[in-house]
């Protein structure tokens, strides 16, 4: 029994690595100074083995083979240090191609997460990871050489010079014969026309700037030798950098620009990392902030600049703006420098040094996102060069600055930018913060799981602190969107938030999440009755009640009096209180909803005159449906003719419409009002159906097709007892008739 279950243990065991790759690892990247980082999600913990190999390293996972998700490795990092990265086909290892003199440095981040850094400089001494998976010692890897063009071989003949043709007219000097001929004597050739062409092209070449001229070095005269003088020889024609032009780009690399034509930040003059250090923040201060003030109690500026960028680096915008006040700095970097902490206090800068940058490959893209509060329509940020420049900066300002940038880029509906700033944050170890849940909640509701971020938001909620009001409204917001009611102690919660933060800039937004919670609770007479306190909020009460108010308050707050001015709303909500009036039997306060009908002029669209031609069928004002719906198609607008003609007394034409539309039993309604008794009979249910065939003549071809046996002339005692039957039946078919059918008095038809 021992055995068995020691077995069953040990096929567990081996099925673990198994389940571990059962989904590919995905490899993701960030860039920081001094070394870049890969992430590997391994899903839970597997014993991995580093090595090197002559061109990089070698990762090896125990257990089955895995499948690795390479798609997003070089999304935030350059091929710098990792030149490249592949699977190798018949181990099955990761492979990390190395381009740089660099050294990994693995270690564990949780026991599922692998992390590997390619960090820059020579590995530390006795690294286990400097030898292969095999044992065998390999040299440092070093950086790899740029490919460059070779230098032309010296010692060729010397080239064909256009600009000795010119001499040509002048007599040659007298030669003797060659006692033997280099080659084979050719005709002689005239150069001229092809001498013009290229200088004629040339120089157009120049003239555009496409070609760059670099004139040939004087060269020292030489005495004519047989050689050169030899009869019926052609001069040599070489294509060349002989020739005196300079091979090369058409024109420089152009420099990085906004679309005003502005150069763009570089990335060092906004590398914010390197302004402090991996350090208690205790320990850098005092070396830090030290000598500011030199000589004859005057501001040194090197340490003035020293201060505010390490200022700028621990998130202290205030303080960095009040040691830039007085002291003598260059104005770029003073205004830049300025712009970035007021940003860090998360305000928009007044001058704003990164205006048009958003289009810049560097990490003033980021810092031009982060300058105004939201994004413009029609904007078209770098993301790969924003997602780059934030990896990079420290933890505590990505905890910082990742939730409003990413709360941008959610405005801006690009969600998946904003996924990869929340992963960019998540992946650092210890708790993100409280704006970083939040954001993550936000993120949540955008990508449609509302009760992820229902769940994120009351605990952030029931946590209290400096997001709880935050975390409430948004709780609200997610539970309206999906049309959930709102319990009364969150009503109430919200009143006394909004209470507490009178007068401060989250005031209006509590007011408004109140009387939004309000309307989602029933209490609609209070939402509408304190909405001076938050004006914008009307347009959604209104909708809230549309869609999931009562009817009594639809009819209490949507019935306007003719002194009463329409309130300005979407036209989905007007519609559907339109349709809530109709629904209710109320057309003349429907119409009153209804505005661009009414007015003269072909200002309403063909929905609104589909709703207002019900009101007017409601009012039997058949006339004005038929002008209504003139020129609609479809089934609606088709039984809203059909409707009309009724009413008009046109019943035929109005069955004929029910039939073209496959109403059955408007066919028959209509057809009872035109006597369409054939077609009763032939559709029709009693005690339509009995009427019909009081109505109705026997068919004439029954007796042609039923044989009937002859039967006696009936005498009159016999017929009277027959009439007395008929008419019983008769007056049983009319009773039961009158019976089902209500009496309708038709009110006169509206002829206007």
């Amino acid at each position: 029994m021992r055995i068995r279950i020691l077995l069953a243990l040990l096929l567990v065991l081996l099925q673990v690595p198994i389940a571990a790759f059962a989904q590919a690892i995905v490899v993701q990247s960030g860039e920081h100074p001094g070394f870049s980082r890969l992430v590997l999600e391994l899903g839970q913990p597997v014993p991995w083995t580093l090595g090197r190999t002559a061109d990089g390293y070698e990762l090896k996972l125990e257990g089955a083979s895995a499948r690795f998700d390479l798609s997003q490795v070089y999304r935030l990092i350059p091929h710098d240090r990792l030149a490249a990265i592949w699977v190798d086909p018949s181990s099955g290892n990761l492979r990390l191609g190395v381009g740089c003199a660099c050294h990994a440095m693995p270690f564990e981040f949780r026991p599922d997460v692998l992390v590997v850094d390619l960090k820059d400089g020579a590995p530390p001494p006795g690294s286990s990871f400097e030898t292969a998976l095999d044992g065998a010692g390999l040299p440092r890897l070093a950086a790899r050489a740029v490919s460059r063009p070779r230098a032309r071989p010296g010692g060729q003949p010397a080239s064909y010079d256009w600009r000795a043709a010119a001499l040509a007219a002048a007599p040659a000097p007298a030669s003797p014969e060659p006692a033997q001929s280099r080659s084979l004597a050719t005709p002689n050739v005239d150069l001229a026309p092809m001498r013009d062409t290229l200088l004629r092209q040339l120089s157009q070449g120049a003239a555009q700037g496409v070609v760059a001229m670099t004139l040939p070095k004087p060269e020292a005269t030489k005495a004519p030798t047989a050689a050169d003088s030899a009869p019926g020889l052609v001069e040599q024609i070489r294509v060349g950098e002989d020739l005196g032009f300079a091979a090369g780009p058409l024109a420089p690399e152009p420099a990085p620009m906004t679309a005003d034509g502005e150069g763009c930040l570089a990335d060092d003059e906004l590398a914010i990392a390197t302004w402090g250090q991996d350090l208690p923040v205790a320990e850098q201060m005092a070396p830090t902030l030290t000598a500011l003030i030199g000589e004859f109690d005057r501001p040194d500026p090197e340490a003035i600049r020293r201060a505010v960028r390490f200022y700028l680096y621990l998130g202290f915008g205030a303080e960095a703006r009040q040691l830039l006040r007085g002291v003598e700095i260059a104005p770029q970097d003073q205004a830049i420098w300025r712009a970035m902490a007021i940003i860090l206090d998360q305000d928009p800068p007044t001058e704003d040094p990164f205006q048009g940058m958003l289009v810049c490959d560097s990490a003033a893209a980021l810092w031009a996102v982060l300058a105004h509060p939201h994004l413009a329509i029609g904007d078209d940020p770098n993301t790969q060069a924003i997602l780059r420049s934030f990896s990079a900066l420290p933890l505590h300002l990505r905890r910082h600055l990742g939730p409003p940038l990413a709360a941008r880029f959610l405005e801006h509906n690009d969600t998946e930018t904003a996924l990869t700033l929340r992963a960019a944050v998540l992946r650092a170890p210890g708790d993100p913060g409280p704006q970083v849940r939040l954001i993550g909640a936000e993120i949540d509701r955008a990508m449609g799981d509302p009760a992820a971020a229902d769940q994120t938001l009351q605990q952030l909620a029931s946590e209290g602190g400096p997001v709880a009001a935050r975390a409430m409204i948004a709780k609200v917001e997610v539970q309206i969107d999906h049309g959930q009611p709102v319990d009364m102690p969150t009503v109430t919660a919200l009143a006394a938030l909004a209470f507490e933060h009178r007068g401060s800039e989250l005031e209006p937004a509590l007011q408004r999440a109140h009387l939004l919670a309000l309307a989602a609770a029933g209490d609609f007479a209070s939402a509408f009755s304190q909405l001076a306190l938050a004006p914008d909020t009307e347009p959604d009460l209104w909708r809230i009640m549309a869609e999931h108010g009562a009817d009594s308050v639809v009819l209490e707050q949507a019935v306007l009096g003719p002194e009463i001015a329409l309130p300005a709303l979407p036209v989905a909500t007007r519609r559907n209180l339109v349709a809530r009036l109709l629904a209710l039997g109320f057309p003349d306060p429907a119409l009153r909803w209804l505005p661009e009908v009414l007015a003269p002029g072909p200002a309403a669209t063909d929905q609104d005159r589909l709703l207002a031609a019900k009101a007017q069928m409601q009012r039997h004002d058949a006339r004005e449906v038929l002008r209504l719906v003139a020129g609609l198609t479809g089934p609606e607008a088709d039984r809203l003719r059909a409707e009309a003609q009724v009413w008009l007394g046109d019943p035929a034409t109005a069955t004929a419409l029910f039939a073209a539309l496959g109403d059955g039993p408007g066919e028959l309604a209509a057809a009872r009002q035109a006597q369409g008794w054939a077609l009763i009979a032939d559709h029709g249910q009693d005690p339509w159906l009995a009427a019909a065939r009081l109505v109705l003549p026997a068919p004439a071809d029954r007796a042609a097709t039923v044989p009937v046996a002859p039967q006696p002339i009936p005498g009159p005692l016999a017929r009277g007892r027959q009439t007395v039957a008929e008419s019983a039946a008769a007056r049983a078919t009319l009773t039961a008739l009158l019976a089902e059918v209500p009496v309708v008095v038709t009110p006169p038809v509206v002829t206007n």
